[in-house]
């Protein structure tokens, strides 16, 4: 019907604990909230408290939770805690937001690493935004890597082609960077290729 029942709010422990319990009343006055911290028997009890219209826990218990069951909402209080797709608290969370139809994120901290920050805190949110715009992120990412790469491949063939006296070692380092520059390059060129069939 277009509205949430019960939210589940994840938060840094500090703001689960000194900041939604006081702001909350100013809000939503009517709306009875439950913190989910402590010890297991007290998260337990606020998840499974059939009065709290808001349950707040912190990121470090994201891996505890076996299911968001009796939850249409979600709210990411410092989404950017959420920004490694790769990470512990990531996954534990993407595995049970499949029934959780209104996610929000809220952050007051910039990305530090531009797009692949966004990535995973887009997943998180809707992954409908990701669609094509996954492929166009791969396409970036793999841009920005090989430009520099192509200035390494090109300087450490220049400097074979113009150092006359080179020894064992100059000749070795040489040979190694330039081959492992090459692997990383056919490495990068995949991912884009593959970025490419998924668009």
């Amino acid at each position: 019907d277009g509205y949430v029942n019960r939210w589940l709010v994840v938060a840094p422990k500090r703001v689960c604990t000194d900041v939604w319990p006081l702001e909350a009343p100013k809000w939503a006055p009517g709306l009875s909230l439950a913190l989910a911290v402590g010890s297991p028997a007290q998260r337990t009890a606020a998840l499974m408290d059939p009065d709290a219209d808001v349950v707040v826990i912190n990121y470090d218990n994201l891996d505890k939770l076996e299911n968001l069951d009796g939850f249409d909402g979600i709210v990411f209080d410092e989404l950017t805690r959420l920004k490694n797709p790769s990470g512990k608290r990531f996954k534990a969370l993407d595995k049970l937001l499949a029934n959780v139809k209104v996610r929000w994120g809220l952050t007051g901290s910039f990305t530090s690493n531009g797009l692949e920050d966004v990535f995973g805190q887009c997943k998180i949110i809707d992954q409908s935004l990701l669609g094509r715009a996954k492929g166009a992120f791969l396409a970036t990412v793999t841009h920005e890597l090989r430009t520099p790469l192509t200035s390494i491949i090109t300087g450490t063939r220049l400097l074979r082609m113009g150092w006359k006296e080179r020894n064992d070692l100059v000749e070795r380092t040489l040979s190694t960077l330039e081959k492992s520059s090459q692997v990383l390059m056919s490495v990068i060129s995949d991912v884009l290729d593959y970025s490419k069939l998924e668009a």
